[in-house]
């Protein structure tokens, strides 16, 4: 009987490992690979979008701009037209006598002296040919306009307490005023109107009556800030 134990023949080889960890690590490559392109195409997608919302709002500006021009230049060229079809003119205060504006006929002239420290700051004359002195007496005007330092109330006490002049109430450019009719300190009759403004007094002035309607288109017209 044979008792020898039985001979177990080997291949040296080592059975194989298993390999998840390594499947595990390509999956991981593969996924960061995906999220870093996904990353880089979102990063693209939005400069793209950002620089088309930029080119978008520049050009939306520029349009506007542009409309904003051209809608001005229209209304300059309806302007200009009108002021060449109207039969007036406008003279402009300077903004430190209040800006206000007054237009006349555009075939007249214009005198206008303005004296800042005065209490006289403004003194316009308006006329349809030149203002001529005969004998140190000047021609009538046809329209005086004057701006006084001096509150309305104070410049028409002498005028209301006068038994030379008639009075009654009238409106200029929207402001309730007073207008004075009669002799005055000479015997020629004029009218008189005289408006507040502010702490100031505009005064309209005609002396000759050929003039009036002239006079009263100009106050129909005058622009005074109160």
């Amino acid at each position: 009987m044979n008792t020898e134990p039985p001979i177990i023949i080997s291949s040296g080889v080592p059975p194989a490992a298993p390999q998840r960890s390594s499947h595990l690590s390509l999956i991981l490559i593969i996924v960061l690979g995906i999220g870093t392109l996904g990353f880089g195409l979102a990063s693209v997608v939005a400069v793209g979008k950002a620089h088309s919302a930029t080119a978008s709002l520049a050009s939306a500006k520029q349009a506007a701009a542009e409309s904003a021009a051209n809608t001005q230049k229209e209304a300059d060229d309806k302007a200009a037209i009108l002021a060449n079809e109207s039969p007036f003119r406008t003279y402009t205060a300077p903004a430190a006598f209040g800006s206000f504006a007054i237009s006349f006929p555009k075939n007249w002239m214009i005198s206008a002296d303005l004296e800042d420290n005065s209490t006289t700051q403004v003194t316009l004359v308006l006329q349809p040919d030149i203002l001529r002195t005969s004998n140190g007496v000047d021609d009538l005007y046809a329209t005086e306009i004057l701006l006084i330092r001096q509150q309305t109330a104070d410049y028409t006490t002498k005028l209301l307490a006068s038994k030379m002049l008639t009075e009654k109430d009238v409106t200029v450019a929207g402001i309730s005023a007073m207008q004075f009719t009669g002799t005055f300190n000479d015997p020629r009759t004029k009218t008189l109107i005289a408006v507040p403004v502010r702490d100031k007094t505009m005064v309209f002035v005609n002396e000759d009556p050929a003039y009036a309607t002239e006079y009263q288109a100009i106050l129909a017209q005058a622009k005074i800030n109160p």
